[in-house]
């Protein structure tokens, strides 16, 4: 460039110095250097194309940095109006299509990384976030309220539904672990100790409203069909356990049981059971009995009662009065009626053995000693 330059200022001191009759002769053409064809020589004509290849560059801001960088670029559409990069700027590299930037404030630093898809004001993420594992399914998870331990793990699960409004879980949470379905579990209470497990069921049918379990809560094992249990009141102790059974009826509003609580152990119907009084001792029994009526109303029975054994029919039974003895005694009896409003007994009680068919117990009182206990039905 230096040597064109010195060149150019050779050819037009050489100009001034022709003579007279060369300035006429050129006097009425215009003085074009740039123009091709003129008589300059081949080192003007390099200069000019030279000239010619480079475009108007105008307005441009200063970039003390690297500035911008676009490498192997096939189309760059419209940059406009961008402010100094005092850093690394803006760096596009082997990018196929780069749409109009406009307006893009300063870079200071790195500048802005766009990776593999619209990631727009992301959040920080401090700790591991919410992590799901080899899940094919997963429903909407809305407002879930904040999990300072584990939080809500789901492991292999094909379907789960909506868990919505869930509430804070300061320890292990709610665990699911290799279920088929679960239905809608909301508002569920706090756990403060292990909580509800589910273990390996097939169907678990809706549980709402459930009241905090001091102890061990509430467990289901291996069940094929539990139905609905509302509104259960408070098991400090060993709560109701429920092992291998088909089909149990509703229980409902059942009272306290500071003791062992109701124990139902591989049994294939229980009928109604209602309004049953408090049992201090071992409850009623009643032992392989084929067909027993209704005992309703009876009275205290401190001593050892009437008893009947291998009875095929029992009639109704009411309004008996005390019996100082042994208590009520029914052996070997196939059907229970319902046993409605029965007083206290302070002795064995009844106990149930070895039945085929039990109705729906409900509105059962409290139980301080061994309460009802139900094996092998």
């Amino acid at each position: 460039m230096a040597r064109l330059l010195a060149f150019t200022f050779l050819q037009l001191f050489l100009l001034l110095l022709l003579p007279p009759s060369s300035t006429f002769l050129t006097q009425a053409r215009p003085f074009n250097i740039l123009k091709s064809g003129s008589f300059a020589s081949p080192f003007s004509e390099g200069f000019t194309d030279g000239l010619s290849r480079i475009g108007a560059v105008k307005n441009s801001g200063s970039s003390p940095g690297e500035g911008h960088k676009f490498g192997n670029a096939h189309v760059l559409g419209g940059i406009k109006n961008s402010d100094p990069s005092p850093g690394v700027g803006h760096k596009f590299t082997n990018s196929h299509t780069l749409g109009s930037i406009k307006n893009s404030g300063p870079s200071p630093g790195i500048g802005h990384k766009f990776t593999l898809g619209n990631m727009k004001d992301s959040g920080p993420s401090p700790g591991a976030g919410h992590s799901y594992t080899n899940s094919q399914t997963l429903g909407g998870i809305k407002d879930s309220g904040p999990s300072p331990g584990v939080g809500h793990s789901f492991a292999n699960s094909q379907t789960l539904g909506s868990i919505k409004d869930s509430g804070p879980s300061p320890g292990a949470g709610h665990s699911y672990t290799n279920s088929q379905t679960l239905g809608g579990i909301k508002d569920s209470g706090p756990s403060p100790g292990a909580g509800h497990s589910y273990t390996n069921s097939k169907t678990l049918g809706g549980i709402k409203d459930s009241s905090p379990s001091a102890g061990g809560g509430r467990s289901f094992a291996n069940s094929l069909t539990l139905g609905g249990i509302k509104e259960s009141g408070p098991s400090p102790g060993a709560g109701h356990s429920y092992t291998n059974s088909q089909t149990l009826g509703g229980i409902k509003d059942s009272g306290p049981s500071p003791g062992a609580g109701h124990s139902y152990t591989n049994s294939q119907t229980l009928g109604g059971i209602k309004d049953s009084g408090p049992s201090p001792g071992g409850g009623h029994s009643f032992t392989n009995s084929q067909t027993l009526g209704g005992i309703k109303n009876s009275g205290p029975s401190p001593g050892a009662g009437h008893s009947y054994t291998n009875s095929q029919t029992l009639g109704g039974i009411k309004n008996s009065g005390p019996s100082p003895g042994g208590d009520h005694s029914f052996t070997n009896s196939q059907t229970f009626g319902g046993i409605k409003n029965s007083g206290p007994s302070p002795g064995a009680g009844h106990s149930f053995t070895n039945y085929q068919t039990l109705g729906g117990i409900k509105n059962s009182g409290p139980c301080p000693g061994a309460d009802h206990g139900f094996s092998n039905a």
